[in-house]
């Protein structure tokens, strides 16, 4: 007996979860996409499986070692079967795994057998054979681990149900739902549920005016009062006198179609912003679902600032206005058919209503308490709102996405061109922080800070990260949030994308803030795994 080839690496896991996998003994194909199948038979020590590989072999393999204390396990190739490679017999394997510390540990490959011919080009092949094992296991143990970040929401009541992708600009990487679409209910919570985008609807409005920008039927930096007369000398909320009555000016500069597709309008939400909540007095804002909503006074002049509002909604009126349709006419034609995004829109799949997820509001205590959603019904709504009007699923906005990942394109189809979305990655705030945002109802928004720590950016793609994120998003990435508990990021860097869906209020609320974080970060470490491995080795001879 020789030794055939040896292998130790460090995979970043704890022993436990490898030993788990490793010692699937009727599953071999989580260690080798070679492997078609295979059948056990016997329990324990001795027991034999047989495996069917891609190259048509029947392998016979017998159990010799298995030792969850000391993390040793092992098996010997019968002659009963094919030997995967010529000139050897009496193969054996042995693993050993060590932990180097509570997350990481040394595992440790060595087989021995009798040969009858040169070694060389057996040990390449083992070689690579065990290194392959150890990215697949690693990418189990991220899946699992993704998995578990889905388990442990719905077991602390974060949200009743929740649904996750994680994605590059080639496919995806990981798609998971758990729990149930409305609390109390038997509901399953799956992978077509329906979710109210709320502002995630956002991207998919300034993707709709970014092309009008391309063909040359909207400008960035022109005056859109040319558009939208609106918007005409608009009033810049400049206090309260002396009876609490809100005193305007007339506001220095025009708006401009990038100032609302930017939040640097001057526009503000009211329920985000005590003193536009003020402003409107004892009678409150209008209905969300009626064009008299939009109508806000502006915090500041146009440019001098950042307000997360109402900007994006008037870019939907600017695109209906310059493309002659309904803003949901305009998204069908040129983003959601191209796309393949058959199961988002306004009011999308309104006759269904078991295919969407319930909203549900935490209570003090913590209970999750199923409330009719502040999306309405889409007969309700004056205009086909570009800021939160959108409804979709999981899979529908990965491709969308996906897309903006692959620079404009998927599945080549264009929706923009490489140059336009390259644009769309850069600062946008003109050095007044963004991203964070102040409450005034805080039943149903609390203050929110999506990069804690960081001098939020503000990009065309959402708010932007200037710095990497430990384990997280690289440095220029892109992410935002809905009102009922949606969630998205992009990272070219990394080449990731993802989107964590839940419907959950209030805003801003801290559980589901902190379970995005770990989703995030486990959807990272299981691309890290898929990423470190190579091509399925060929048996020499």
């Amino acid at each position: 007996m020789i030794e055939l080839a040896s292998v130790t690496e460090v995979i970043a896991a704890p022993a436990a979860a490898i030993w788990q996998v490793l010692t699937d003994f009727g599953n071999p194909q989580r260690l080798a996409s070679t492997i078609n199948s295979a059948e056990v038979t016997g329990n324990g020590i001795g027991a034999v499986r047989v495996i069917r590989s891609s190259r048509g072999l029947e392998i016979h393999e017998v159990l010799i070692e298995s030792d969850p204390i000391a993390y040793r396990f092992g098996y010997a190739i019968l002659d009963s079967g094919d030997m995967p490679f010529a000139h050897v017999t009496s193969y054996r394997c042995a693993v050993r795994l060590a932990p180097t510390s509570d997350t990481h540990t040394e595992i440790h490959w060595r087989s021995e057998g009798t040969a009858d011919g040169p070694t060389g080009p057996i040990a390449d092949f083992l070689t690579t054979l065990y290194r392959n094992a150890n990215v697949q296991i690693a990418r189990q143990i991220g899946l699992q681990a993704i998995d578990a970040v889905l388990a442990d929401g719905i077991g602390r009541e974060v949200a009743p149900g929740l649904v996750g992708i994680v994605a590059d600009a080639d496919g995806e990487l990981y798609a998971g739902s758990l729990g149930v679409r409305v609390a109390g209910e038997a509901s399953d919570m799956t992978r077509d549920t329906i979710f109210w985008l709320a502002s995630m609807t956002k991207l998919v409005t300034t993707v709709a005016a970014m092309q009008l920008v391309e063909a040359g039927r909207l400008s960035l930096d022109a005056p859109i009062s040319d558009i939208l007369p609106e918007l005409a000398n608009p009033p810049v909320l400049d206090g309260f006198d002396a009876d609490g009555s809100p005193v305007h000016r007339p506001a220095r500069g025009a708006i401009t179609l990038r100032h609302l597709l930017t939040h640097r309008s001057g526009m503000g939400y009211e329920i985000m912003n005590p003193r536009l909540m003020r402003a409107r007095g004892p009678a409150g804002p209008p209905p969300a679902t009626t064009l008299a909503s939009l109508t806000v006074p502006l915090l500041f002049d146009p440019g001098q600032g950042w307000e997360y509002g109402f900007g994006i909604d008037w870019a939907g009126l600017a695109v209906e206005r310059r493309a002659g349709v309904t803003l949901d006419r305009y998204l069908a034609d040129h983003i959601f058919g191209p796309l393949g995004m058959t199961d988002t829109g306004f009011g999308i799949h309104a006759d269904l209503p078991h295919r969407h997820a319930g909203t549900h509001l935490r209570q003090a205590g913590g209970d999750l308490l199923p409330i009719p959603s502040p999306s309405g019904a889409a007969e309700d709504w004056e205009f086909h709102s570009g800021g939160a009007g959108l409804s979709g699923t999981a899979g529908d906005y990965i491709r969308f996405l996906r897309m903006l990942l692959g620079g404009g394109a998927l599945e080549r189809v264009r929706v923009l061109s490489a140059a336009t979305v390259e644009s769309m990655w850069q600062d946008q705030a003109g050095g007044f922080g963004a991203g964070r945002v102040d409450t005034a109802l805080p039943d149903l928004c609390l203050p929110f800070d999506p990069l804690p720590g960081l001098h939020g950016e503000w990009s065309l793609l959402g708010v932007r990260n200037p710095h990497g994120i430990p384990h997280r998003r690289r440095a220029g990435s892109a992410s935002w949030v809905g009102v009922a508990g949606t969630f998205f990021w992009l990272d070219r860097a990394s080449g990731l994308c993802g989107v964590l869906l839940a419907q959950v209020m209030p805003f801003g609320d801290r559980a589901l803030t902190e379970l995005r974080e770990d989703f995030e970060t486990a959807a990272y470490g299981h691309a890290a795994a898929l990423r470190a491995g190579a091509a399925p080795p060929r048996p020499p001879g």
